[in-house]
């Protein structure tokens, strides 16, 4: 079903001022409302499907809303994105082909029109990146996919023989693929395009057919670097000079995942905290970050460079994640080979383990990498309430890590 209601189709009206209101039913259709004639006692209301075709955005009308249902107008809708995502021309529709009925949308198809839907959830490129390429890739392009299945007549064993291949070599991926599946299937069943059991239902359903995914695959932790070797890394990195090396200081002293710090912006600092933006944040809420005389230093040693970005790249862009990953792995030689291997990510699990082991309180020490505490009352309040508690522990953090850096410079 769509997002509008019949009182909505029927009964909306332009804005005083406005000659046409248009409203969004989802998926893609859109209402478009104008208003009464003078010698008319209704307004024309019609429908248009907005879709990309050969990489632009066009218009399609699909109808009166007086001639044709909303159901009819989300079916037309589905099947004019379904025959553009397959080259065929939605403003020269084929002559004698009839919309497809509901069974005959394929799960390709079911995820041309989702997929719209469902990246507006979504917060990275990366994120979006993975939803396109593992249903790509796993469940639509292979000989035992499911893509050219109409997607009334996709059953467990259909999910099962797509999952089966990298259910033990790919775990992590096939049980985030699966999840993937479930949801297209889920859409395609509020949309009237299939009834009955979802086929990719993990519990109840392919929990008898598949091993548990946490029986087959251990989590791999980031690697990282032990805290009490800290010391000497930061000798070796405190005095290199390139916008690389000050990112990577700054992740250090912060304990900041890579799109929290690359992307940070010069007026998201402010004195001795750090005001992280929701959309950059992991879990879609603002975070502040207490910052460290030493972390304070490091943003003054960029400070002109460029007026917007606080870790600028040659391109006018903040520095790339790779940039700064090369200096880590190549440069400083933590790729496993002489030294031990090394993430970004892991000086976070470096950080919380050395506050772990100097009796920092949980709370604080979840709250500092943005770790969910408690309900939402008591975590707007943690957020706000701890940052005072959080800075002196981040300048012992600092103090520690740059003992023999500051030693060696003095």
């Amino acid at each position: 079903m769509g997002s509008l209601t019949q009182a909505q189709i029927y009964g909306a009206s332009p804005d005083d001022g406005k000659s046409q209101a248009v409203l969004s039913d989802g998926s893609g259709l859109y209402l478009r409302i104008g208003r009464s004639a003078k010698s008319k006692d209704y307004a024309p209301r019609y429908w248009q499907s907005r879709l990309k075709y050969q990489g632009k955005w066009v218009w399609i009308g699909i109808g009166s809303a007086y001639d044709i249902t909303p159901d009819e107008a989300r079916l037309k809708n589905l099947t004019l994105r379904a025959d553009a995502a397959k080259g065929v021309n939605p403003q020269k529709p084929k002559r004698g082909v009839m919309p497809k009925a509901p069974g005959a949308i394929t799960f390709a198809d079911a995820v041309e029109a989702f997929l719209p839907e469902q990246l507006k959830e979504l917060k990275t490129p990366k994120h979006i990146q993975q939803w396109e390429n593992t249903l790509n890739t796993y469940a639509i392009e292979p000989q035992h996919g499911i893509g050219k299945i109409p997607v009334a007549q996709i059953t467990l064993d259909d999910v099962q023989a797509v999952l089966a291949p990298i259910w033990h070599d790919k775990t992590e991926t096939a049980s985030r693929l699966r999840g993937r599946i479930e949801k297209v299937l889920s859409w395609a069943t509020v949309k009237g395009l299939r009834e009955g059991p979802n086929p990719a239902r993990w519990k109840g359903n392919l929990e008898f057919v598949l091993s548990k995914p946490s029986k087959i695959h251990k989590a791999k932790n980031h690697d990282c670097i032990e805290w009490q070797a800290m010391p000497d890394f930061m000798a070796d990195l405190w005095p290199r000079d390139s916008v690389a090396a000050f990112a990577l200081k700054y992740c250090a002293l912060t304990g900041l995942r890579s799109q929290e710090f690359l992307k940070a912006t010069w007026d998201e600092i402010d004195g001795e905290v750090h005001s992280i933006p929701g959309a950059r944040m992991k879990m879609g809420e603002a975070h502040l970050v207490p910052l460290s005389e030493a972390a304070q230093e490091v943003l003054d040693s960029l400070r002109g460079l460029d007026p917007v970005h606080v870790f600028p790249g040659p391109s006018g862009k903040p520095v790339s994640d790779a940039a700064v990953r090369k200096l880590l792995t190549k440069t400083m030689g933590f790729d496993g080979t002489d030294k031990p291997s090394a993430t970004i990510h892991g000086f976070r699990a470096t950080l919380r383990t050395w506050m772990q082991d100097h009796n920092v309180p949980w709370e604080i020490s979840e709250t500092a990498l943005a770790h969910k505490v408690g309900n939402k009352a008591s975590q707007a309040y943690t957020r706000s309430a701890v940052v005072g508690l959080r800075l002196p522990i981040m300048r012992d953090y600092a103090a520690f890590i740059l003992s023999k850096a500051k030693a060696t410079n003095a």
